[in-house]
């Protein structure tokens, strides 16, 4: 344990000053410096893939199948088996070259179609896994011929799974940041707070229960993100090609790092624990101080930041959850332990842990803040996005929730202050020994008590003053009397024992008085340890309670930050547009000499368009005639006739090329037929443009 010195008083007194007024005033800038932040344009955060186009594109029309599909997507993807499908319109599944992603960007994934795909309208269903562990799905349409394709809604990636597997693995993820809490956080505290602490039976059983934990979650997450990535259920934890498929992810070998430093800091732990706290070596403390920061970079590649290409978001994110586990496992240990009912620690012991702890939490706080500032900055993107979207309503609730964890951690650090603090700071004043000596002196004594025996040792000394005073007296008599003894028996007899009789009553009386004042210093240092025993016990008592709360509201905290981390950003790419629906307007006109033409514009909407006529003999068959003509007319808006070039493309079909539509209404379309060469027909019909 660090000796309390005549400087460290002052150290801690200077962070320390700040009361629950000064952190409100904090608490409201950070959410002004946070409005801020959000305010400023943000890049899309990298995390939960978005499908950005795909070809063909959802909704379009081809007039030969495509030779392969390829999909887009924001970041890099992994595929899962069967992940990417083209289904017909009965719904069966064609057969297809596999999927495989590009290596060369690691966002595009390709899948070959064989030659011989027939007309009809197709559907492609894809499900892939984006690069922060989290699956993705969607679907799209497109027709190939003459057929009529409608794109379908909501293409972008959607995020929805099993409802009981999304459970379990949320429970799992909260069970493993409480783990990381207790274990990391719990050597960190040890290590810079509480070195004694090694030796107490309730740590141990905390640092073992944050290692179990912390095991049990890393081999339950691992065997859930195969189902969870495949759209399965619980019932398919036990598939081992889904751990195989899993194995082979970013997301499986972080947690096979993590499950590696867990072996092997069980038997570091067994061994620490084994030995006393004095035995602990400066190998073996270097050894716990790397298990404790090793872990959570393990957190990086099964999260959003695992999604970035910047350094600075994966060292944000590894930062943030450093200072959460060094924070929150330092209140488990400090309610449990330090602060423990049953098995009280020495006065001096408990301020000293409080004392560095307090400034630990301060550092915490700030790493806390700016990292997650940063990751508010690049996952919301805007203010909007704070309320519309479930991600930024999370980090609301968050937010909320850590703004009172702070108010109670203010108050604490209050009577850390008034308690331990200030006493040491009076005591480094008013002392008028130097540095070493007081550091080997030990902590200061409290001020009631050093005014106690100061008090005890005033009376003591002035009652030896006064006894020494009288023997002297006593001894300067005698000799008087032994003169005077010469000139009378009668005159020597009287004065010698008045003289003895005075010298001794004196004496008396100084010893009972001396004896008194003793007693009485003595009383009043009973008193002021006493008094100091109840202000310790009740502010061990405030601190038990307020850092019981902080705890409870921790693992609030905890809960959400499970739920937050897989939750799409509010800020994410757009996805991929679809083809403007195709519709058609088409009309039959039948003719004088038995036969009809097929009128059709395509499409039926303001802008390009095709004019198609279709003429057809009485017999049904597609007719060559030597002449088709046409022209437009919006009577409403008193546009045309506008005329329409229409040319042979094929037996009986005639069609226009750059015709463009300039405004929505019912068109009337005139179309004149020559049969021959002096016979002709004038032919109407009316096609109404959106």
């Amino acid at each position: 344990m660090i000796p309390w010195s005549g400087s460290t008083p002052h150290l801690h007194a200077s962070v320390g000053r700040a009361g629950p007024r000064r952190w409100a005033a904090i608490g409201l800038g950070l959410i002004a410096a946070l409005t801020a932040v959000l305010a400023a344009p943000a890049q899309p955060a990298y995390a939960h893939a978005q499908l950005t186009g795909t070809t063909p594109a959802n909704g379009a029309r081809l007039d030969t199948a495509p030779a392969e599909i390829v999909l887009e997507f924001s970041e890099r993807v992994n595929l899962v088996r069967d992940g990417v499908r083209l289904l017909d319109a009965a719904g069966a599944v064609r057969d297809t070259g596999p999927a495989v992603v590009d290596p060369t960007t690691g966002r595009r994934v390709r899948m070959s179609v064989p030659a011989g795909l027939g007309t009809g309208t197709y559907t492609v269903s894809w499900r892939v896994v984006s690069a922060d562990s989290h699956p993705i799905h969607g679907a799209f349409a497109f027709g190939v011929g003459d057929v009529q394709v409608v794109a379908l809604p909501d293409s972008g990636a959607q995020a929805t799974s099993d409802p009981g597997l999304a459970t379990a693995f949320w429970l799992f993820r909260w069970l493993g940041y409480a783990g990381l809490a207790l274990l990391s956080g719990g050597l960190a505290f040890l290590l810079i707070c509480w070195p004694a602490g090694w030796a107490t039976q309730r740590t141990r059983i905390l640092l073992l229960a944050g290692w179990a934990t912390s095991l049990v979650s890393a081999v339950a997450v691992l065997l859930t993100q195969g189902p969870y990535a495949n759209g399965g259920t619980l019932g398919s934890l036990a598939d081992p090609a889904l751990l195989t498929g899993t194995l082979g992810t970013d997301y499986g070998r972080f947690v096979l790092a993590r499950l590696t430093i867990l072996l092997l800091g069980g038997l570091l732990l067994y061994w620490l624990l084994r030995r006393p706290a004095d035995g602990q070596t400066a190998v073996v403390a270097r050894a716990a101080a790397v298990l404790a920061v090793a872990l959570p970079i393990t957190w990086i590649g099964t999260g959003h930041a695992n999604a970035e290409a910047s350094l600075l978001a994966r060292l944000a994110d590894a930062t943030h959850l450093t200072a959460m586990a060094v924070w929150f496992g330092g209140l488990v240990l400090l309610v449990t332990a330090v602060l423990s009912r049953a098995e009280p620690r020495p006065v001096a012991e408990v301020g000293a842990t409080l004392t560095r702890f307090s400034t630990v939490a301060m550092i915490c706080v700030g790493v806390l803040v700016v990292t997650g500032t940063y990751q508010a900055w690049r996952g919301v993107g805007s203010l909007s996005a704070l309320a519309g979207s479930s991600y930024g309503r999370l980090l609301v609730f968050k937010l909320a929730a850590i703004g009172v964890l702070l108010w109670f951690g203010a108050m604490s650090r209050s009577v850390v202050q008034r308690r331990y603090v200030t006493p040491a700071v009076r005591a480094a004043g008013e002392s008028t020994v130097d540095e070493p000596e007081l550091a080997l002196a030990g902590p200061p004594v409290p001020a009631a008590r050093r005014r106690a025996s100061g008090n005890a040792r005033t009376v003591a000394a002035s009652s030896a003053s006064r006894t020494a005073a009288v023997s002297s007296a006593s001894r300067t008599a005698a000799p008087g009397s032994a003169n005077r003894a010469a000139q009378g028996s009668a005159n020597r007899a009287a004065p010698s024992s008045a003289g003895r009789t005075g010298v001794s009553g004196a004496n008396r009386a100084a010893v009972a008085d001396g004896v008194g004042r003793a007693a009485g210093a003595s009383r009043n240092a009973r008193r002021a340890d006493r008094a100091e025993r109840e202000q310790d016990q009740l502010a061990r008592k405030q601190l038990r309670w307020s850092v019981r709360i902080e705890v409870a509201i921790g693992i609030a905290v905890l809960a959400i930050t499970a739920q937050l981390v897989a939750t799409p950003p509010g800020a994410r790419p757009a996805a991929a547009e679809a083809v403007a629906p195709s519709t058609v307007a088409t009309q039959q006109v039948g003719m004088a000499d038995g036969g009809r033409i097929e009128i059709e514009l395509d499409p039926a909407r303001v802008g390009p368009s095709a004019l198609t006529v279709l003429v057809s003999d009485p017999a049904g068959r597609p007719w060559d005639v030597p002449e088709v003509t046409a022209n437009l007319s919006l009577h409403e808006q008193g546009l045309g006739p506008l005329p329409v070039t229409l040319q042979r493309v094929g037996p009986g079909e005639y069609a226009s090329s750059g015709l463009s539509l300039p405004m929505a209404g019912t068109w009337q379309v005139q179309v004149k037929v020559r049969t021959t060469e002096i016979d002709q027909e004038l032919l109407q019909a009316h096609l109404t443009v959106g």
